[in-house]
């Protein structure tokens, strides 16, 4: 999944950033996935970092 990508859609939907951390935390089986992999639910925070260097841009 592009970061990126997803993030400029949440931008789209004009959600806050809390909003689309609730939104992030929605999807179970891939934050299951990362958590046993990694240890860490990367994607999350991938896409939140991606959205806050979209809204300093402006």
């Amino acid at each position: 999944m592009d970061v990126l990508a997803d993030a400029l859609i949440a931008g789209g939907y004009e959600l806050t950033r809390e909003q689309y951390e609730v939104v992030l935390g929605c999807f179970q089986a891939i934050t299951r996935k990362q958590l046993h992999r990694s240890g860490t639910y990367t994607l999350k925070s991938d896409c939140v970092h991606a959205n806050d260097r979209i809204a300093r841009q402006g």
